[in-house]
């Protein structure tokens, strides 16, 4: 297996001196509270890819809304937390990204857990050349072209096409704002939707040809790795599963 025999490495924490990009959300609490992570936990998620894995002592790093992600020396482990998850779509996205950008080299995925090997990294520095780094990572993944715009499976193709971009993005956030986002958001829901509404015929005509996406490119979600590449370490559902 190749997580045999690897040694744990070391966070990398650049410069004293360097600036990182700060948001609010670094001081944003959990929500969703994050399961307990014990032997049973690890034994029903390992199960379909090599259960000796549960017997590895597993450090929580973060989790979200569907997943949680764990880390043991060079291995980390991404477990859906609920049935809308979809690891096995994360791998495939990972893997097709995996020449064009920095991501995690995917070692192992079942429809519940996915195996990834750890990047050492730190916070994104606040400087003109991560900018242009962080730009090129865009671009890079920006120029993987679908036929159709739609949400992809787990085979990265669309099942479902919508007729427009715009409108396909525009059905999924009214659901959205229709469900917790939009109780969390309150009346800033109207405005969002008032902007749609007010710029609706302009990005109807910026749409382009279908493309590869990345939905939550944010700098709590992008790293900075020592050699200077830029990290993505959000490969979630919220990775690339949107091509508008």
């Amino acid at each position: 297996m190749p997580w045999e025999g690897q040694r744990r490495s070391k966070m990398w924490a650049g410069s004293a001196r360097m600036a990182f990009v700060t948001t609010p959300e670094d001081a944003w609490e959990r929500s969703i509270a994050l399961p307990v992570i014990d032997r049973a936990f690890l034994d029903r998620a390992f199960a379909a890819i090599d259960p000796r894995l549960a017997e590895r002592e597993w450090t929580v790093l973060a989790g979200g809304l569907r997943t949680v992600n764990l880390r043991s020396g060079e291995l980390v482990a991404r477990i859906a937390m609920g049935e809308e998850a979809d690891v096995q779509r994360e791998a495939a996205v990972l893997r097709a990204v995996a020449d064009r950008v920095c991501v995690p080299e995917v070692l192992a995925a079942s429809e519940a857990t996915m195996v990834v090997r750890f990047v050492p990294h730190g916070p994104l520095p606040a400087s003109e050349q991560a900018g242009r780094a962080v730009g090129a990572t865009a671009a890079a993944i920006h120029a993987i072209r679908f036929a159709e715009a739609g949400f992809f499976d787990g085979d990265l193709r669309v099942r479902e096409p919508w007729s427009s971009a715009v409108d396909g993005l525009r059905a999924h956030d009214d659901a959205m704002l229709e469900g917790g986002a939009g109780a969390r958001l309150g009346t800033r829901a109207r405005a969002i939707r008032a902007l749609w509404d007010r710029h609706d015929a302009r990005m109807q005509d910026a749409a382009r040809p279908p493309v590869l996406v990345h939905s939550d490119f944010k700098p709590t979600n992008v790293k900075w790795t020592a050699d200077g590449r830029v990290l993505q370490t959000s490969y979630g559902t919220s990775l690339v599963d949107l091509i508008p």
